[in-house]
């Protein structure tokens, strides 16, 4: 899961930004609210979204170890 979310970190970030620019929320609706935002915009993305995306992929030990065996496979 952590590593789901590190590689689609800027869809997470648009959310949480998002979130946070709604108005009326209470606090204990903002996780249901970044999940919702999160699920919409991951689900949806445009060419645009797709290569912004590419470009903000934060790095676990897990992702690099992942691509590093992926890239000794080729």
């Amino acid at each position: 899961m952590l590593n789901a979310l590190a590689e689609n970190w800027y869809f997470l970030r648009c959310s949480i930004e998002t979130a946070f620019q709604g108005e009326g929320l209470r606090d204990e609706e903002l996780p249901f609210r970044i999940f919702a935002e999160y699920q919409q915009r991951f689900g949806c993305q445009s060419e645009l979204d797709i290569l912004l995306a590419e470009k903000e992929v934060l790095t676990t030990r897990a992702y690099v170890k992942e691509r590093l065996r992926g890239a000794r496979r080729s």
